[in-house]
């Protein structure tokens, strides 16, 4: 059995809330954290109060499920790319 991904990412919902969400993610200030299980749930924290902005119309929401997002990827990502 083979391990599906989407552009490189676990899944399309991962890629998606990196793409969308990426540039934002680097004005966070989570301390200088290198542990991706924090930084994981900063980032979904973060995400989940863009999305529960009134500005955002439920339509969009269809468009992803943040609950098969692997946040520690992103937080995993986020940590070699500024570090390192």
């Amino acid at each position: 059995m083979s391990k599906e991904t989407y552009n490189g990412w676990t899944n399309r919902n991962t890629w998606l809330v990196n793409i969308w969400f990426g540039d934002y993610f680097g004005s966070l200030d989570f301390d200088d954290t290198r542990d991706p299980y924090e930084l994981a749930e900063i980032l979904q924290d973060f995400v989940q109060s863009e999305l529960d902005e009134d500005s955002v119309p439920d339509v969009w929401l269809d468009f992803i499920c943040l609950s098969s997002v692997n946040w520690i990827e992103l937080a995993e990502h986020l940590i070699e790319n500024w570090y390192d």
